[in-house]
């Protein structure tokens, strides 16, 4: 079953007192519940800590250091994502943290703003996954005619009012623009259009453009040529180009420049 709404636990973890209650009663303030441990070793212990949902330790500990504790809550399965505080990092170290599997490393002394961006972000990712959980779980326990189609679960009339607008729309070679809350199914949809479609056969592209800076979201989006701008030392064709023949999917479509939305009109409408 999902979690009842109740507030976010976050676990703090810092061998450093001052440092642990500081942090914690700037997250309580917010209104998330917080549990604080000394050591690493301490927050394993804790029966509860599997069902945390954002863990936050320090790197430099006596003991299991930061990195020793994320490689043994990958090991573990937890869900919680880790986010990874430090005074005394480097860029080598940070995308070690990263590549290991950390969800954030942040540098000691950081901006009260910058950590509670990161923990809410960590909260949502981890919320949105136990959701998509909990929904293969249904969907294991469903029957054949309880999926509803295109792998999409539902019955009601509104379900199958969206099935036969994907089936409607998957045959015309119409822009389509598909709206809905976070964790809805947009990019579902999508998918089940493309795949149902006359260009099912073609690439299948989905490109977040909220998690694009906009220096390179025209180069993506557009392509370059050779020497458009420094580090530019080959052609490249942008994903306008590689969803020739598919589907393109442009997620976050709203979060894109003005300037990219108006060369991006331009293509919509002459193709």
């Amino acid at each position: 079953m999902s979690k009842p709404l109740q507030k976010s636990l976050i676990v703090v973890i810092d061998d450093d007192e001052a440092a642990r209650t500081s942090l914690a009663q700037l997250l309580t303030l917010r209104r998330f519940d917080v549990r604080t441990f000394s050591s690493g070793e301490a927050a394993l212990a804790w029966s509860d800590l599997p069902d945390c949902d954002v863990i936050v330790s320090d790197i430099k500990m006596p003991g299991m250091n930061g990195e020793e504790l994320l490689a043994e809550v990958i090991r573990r399965r937890f869900m919680a994502p880790v986010i990874l505080i430090t005074g005394h990092g480097d860029v080598s170290m940070a995308v070690r943290c990263l590549k290991s599997g950390a969800y954030d490393f942040i540098e000691k002394p950081f901006d009260n703003e910058v950590i509670l961006a990161s923990v809410r972000r960590a909260v949502e990712k981890v919320s949105l996954s136990r959701e998509a959980n909990e929904l293969r779980r249904r969907l294991t326990l469903c029957s054949g005619d309880e999926v509803g189609r295109f792998g999409l679960i539902g019955r009601s009339r509104v379900m199958q009012d969206l099935f036969d607008q994907i089936e409607n729309v998957a045959k015309s070679r119409a822009i389509i623009l598909i709206h809905g809350e976070t964790g809805s199914g947009k990019e579902l949809v999508a998918k089940a259009i493309h795949n149902n479609s006359p260009r099912a056969a073609g690439p299948y592209i989905a490109v977040n453009a909220a998690a694009l800076p906009e220096s390179m979201l025209e180069s993506e989006l557009f392509g370059h040529a050779r020497g458009a701008f420094t580090g530019a030392e080959s052609a490249r064709d942008g994903k306008l180009v590689a969803a020739s023949g598919g589907t393109l999917l442009l997620d976050e479509v709203e979060s894109i420049s003005l300037k990219a939305q108006a060369q991006l009109l331009r293509v919509l409408e002459d193709g």
